[in-house]
């Protein structure tokens, strides 16, 4: 059901045009790649660079997607999924670096 019941109407994601999307959506690009780079060079090597851009592209075609289509609730739970999941996938070694394992 795409459609969301308010009292008696009813409200339908709005699908915008692509040109209007990208203007929408420009100052989130440039912003998030500020905060991605923390305001410094892009560093070329491969190991940090190739994250940085899998991030950005991610991030920012998700957001893409929920301004143009207009279907928010399908797109940030796609983001928050994958945000858990890479969260756990990250957190779990470290927190075996740091504290060690309990396997004898």
């Amino acid at each position: 059901m795409s459609n969301l019941e308010i009292g008696e109407k009813v409200v339908e994601p709005v699908a915008r045009k692509p040109w209007r999307t990208f203007l929408t959506v420009l100052p989130m690009l440039l912003f998030s790649w500020m905060m991605l780079s923390q305001g410094n060079a892009i560093d070329t090597e491969p190991l940090k660079l190739v994250p940085l851009l899998v991030a950005y592209i991610f991030v920012n075609t998700i957001f893409i997607l929920m301004v143009h289509t207009g279907k928010t609730d399908k797109y940030r739970s796609i983001l928050f999924v994958t945000y858990a999941v890479c969260f756990v996938m990250s957190f779990i070694p470290n927190l075996l670096e740091v504290r060690g394992s309990n396997v004898y």
